[in-house]
């Protein structure tokens, strides 16, 4: 008889494993038995126990199931599948927020009922394949449902905010965790544009807490400036000032980042917290003036001249010598050439070389901007007779860049040359002369 039941208990859980089913007499069984080393053994082919179906509310009845199993059975709370996911994994990301509760309270509980306490924490630190914690689960759920079009995407959200809340409580620690996208919890609260989750995450945390050594992957700063979002930034500011002290892996400080990303009220914000912010260089020796130039950031750029105590743009250069002017040949940034020399007293860095002795429009010509190589020639200001380190006019490296592309163009015919050279250097004349604007075509 007792193999009969065992063969018949075996048969349902596997029943129910497969099928989210659970018959009247597992259910009588699990109440009654002691499944223990079932439960251990028997699994899905994707060894979720039945915990973890429960926990995704798969089956009927699943609060109370999860609260039968999680009571009587507490090492199922630990338990993970293929992709290591526990069943508050599982709950976290089907938004199942009264389960999570459920299993959270059963884990402090578990001493009572089993020989072996459960490590709350250590549970809200566990890890999945994507290393991924149960707060990592909510909050990516978080960002999917801000995205879905359905009509109840409200609702849902105020309950992924809930439960997100409810895992923080548990373990504020967790906030700084990284997943294998190196993204935290305190991230994804970011990149959710939920100030509500941020500022609950940002209280939990103790008042002015070692951000800097205990944040894992990337700064949330970051991700607050890239999305233009300055209430957020205001936010990590007022409740965890020591965010903003922290830099990528290349030393660019949140200013750097709002320069680069054009994130106007940023840059004002973090010049009013710390006007030292834009004497800062990055490992290759870029103030955020040069970032600004080198991505086309025009409105920055004219912050930047109108700041009082920013040194003159003759003051900032980069490792290798160059000024704004250089970093905006050099990447073609033709808006940015134009802003520039438009700007008063910047007429020593039109001809500055750099530590190979290239002026901005050797730059130009060497990296192919002719957008740009057009535009400093019609300034006028320009010398194209300047020779570089390596024996180099901004014309001969044009040539030769030329003669690469079309080697049946630069042939052996000397008056063909000189033709070359006399509308290269006329280029200016015949701009203004005709009145056109620079084009690709001028060079």
């Amino acid at each position: 008889m007792r193999d009969a039941n065992e063969a018949l208990r075996l048969a349902s859980l596997r029943s129910a494993l497969i099928n989210y089913n659970v018959s009247p007499f597992l259910l009588s069984e699990i109440e009654n038995q002691d499944m223990s080393e079932t439960f251990k053994t028997i699994t899905s082919p994707s060894e979720n126990t039945l915990l973890h179906i429960a926990a995704a509310g798969s089956i009927h009845d699943h609060e109370n199931m999860a609260t039968t199993l999680a009571r009587k059975y507490p090492f199922l709370i630990t338990m993970q599948n293929s992709k290591r996911d526990t069943p508050l994994h599982v709950a976290a990301r089907a938004g199942m927020l009264q389960t999570a509760k459920i299993l959270v309270d059963c884990a402090k509980r578990s001493g009572m009922t089993s020989s072996s306490q459960i490590d709350v924490k250590g549970l809200m630190e566990m890890k999945n394949v994507r290393g991924n914690t149960a707060l990592h689960e909510a909050l990516n759920a978080l960002l999917d449902a801000k995205k879905d079009k359905n009509k109840q995407k409200e609702e849902r959200v105020t309950l992924l905010v809930s439960l997100a809340r409810s895992l923080v409580s548990e373990d504020p620690n967790a906030s700084y965790l990284k997943n294998v996208d190196c993204k935290s919890p305190l991230y994804l609260a970011v990149e959710s544009k939920n100030e509500d989750i941020l500022k609950y995450i940002l209280e939990a945390l103790p008042v002015n807490d070692d951000c800097a050594t205990k944040l894992e992957g990337k700064s949330p700063v970051k991700v607050a400036i890239e999305l233009q979002k300055l209430g957020l930034l205001k936010m990590m500011h007022d409740k965890q000032p020591a965010l903003l002290l922290i830099q990528d892996e290349q030393m660019n400080t949140p200013m750097h980042w709002a320069a680069s990303v054009d994130h106007l009220e940023g840059v004002r914000f973090l010049y009013e917290i710390n006007p030292d912010s834009v004497l800062q260089r990055n490992e290759e020796g870029f103030y955020p003036f040069h970032l600004a130039s080198a991505n086309g950031r025009v409105r920055v750029m004219g912050e930047f001249f109108e700041k009082e105590n920013m040194p003159p743009p003759t003051e900032l250069l980069n490792t290798k010598g160059q000024n704004i002017l250089h970093v905006a040949a050099k990447k073609g940034k033709s808006d940015t050439v134009r802003r520039i020399l438009k700007a008063s007293n910047i007429d020593t860095l039109i001809n500055e070389m750099d530590d190979d002795g290239n002026t901005p429009l050797h730059l130009a010509a060497l990296y192919g901007r002719h957008l740009a190589a057009a535009i400093l020639v019609w300034d006028g200001r320009a010398n194209q007779d300047i020779i570089n380190f390596h024996g180099q006019t901004a014309y001969s490296i044009a040539k030769q860049k030329s003669a690469e592309i079309n080697p049946e163009f630069f042939g052996n015919d000397d008056d063909a040359d000189q033709l070359r050279v006399d509308n290269y250097k006329t280029t200016d004349k015949n701009m203004k002369d005709s009145g056109s604007k620079p084009n690709a075509y001028n060079m």
